[in-house]
């Protein structure tokens, strides 16, 4: 049986107490795995002075450093198996949601980082890894609002 998620906050969020067994379970490790191999990816992007400091003289020996790269792809990894078993599950209107998000990100991160690109040498400005994220995260903000007035306001 194909089961729905409520889709709430404007198109920003999935009403988790909307889903039911085995649905939520998938979801909510869906979401602790990709949370875990977030902080394990912030733990790296410190390592080689990603995050304002200084590349780490043992970034590439340190075995802290190597285990926090190895969590990076385990709980990521994890984090997309669970949330494809919950999605596979979901209706159509679900999916499209989805679609809509992947698509926004990935507009966000072309159109607003080419644009950042093409702009940076007028400003002596260096776009960086998070300057895109950014990028990706407006354009799913701006796909979650499209979504939300297309296919749900009412």
């Amino acid at each position: 049986k194909i089961k729905m998620a409520k889709i709430t906050q404007k198109g920003m969020w999935i009403k988790i107490s909307s889903l039911k067994g085995a649905d939520k379970e998938n979801y909510l490790i869906s979401n602790a795995c990709f949370f875990i191999g977030a902080l394990a990816w912030g733990f790296h992007l410190a390592s080689v002075g990603a995050l304002g400091g200084e590349y780490a003289n043992d970034a590439k020996t340190a075995v802290e450093f190597n285990i926090a790269r190895i969590c990076v792809v385990i709980f990521w990894g994890a984090s997309i198996y669970f949330y494809s078993k919950f999605l596979s599950t979901q209706d159509e209107l679900l999916k499209k949601y989805h679609s809509y998000m992947a698509v926004g990100g990935f507009l966000g991160f072309v159109i607003i980082g080419m644009i950042l690109s093409l702009l940076s040498p007028y400003f002596d400005f260096k776009p960086t890894f998070y300057e895109y994220i950014l990028a990706s995260m407006l354009g799913i903000l701006i796909a979650a609002f499209r979504f939300h007035k297309k296919y749900l306001s009412e």
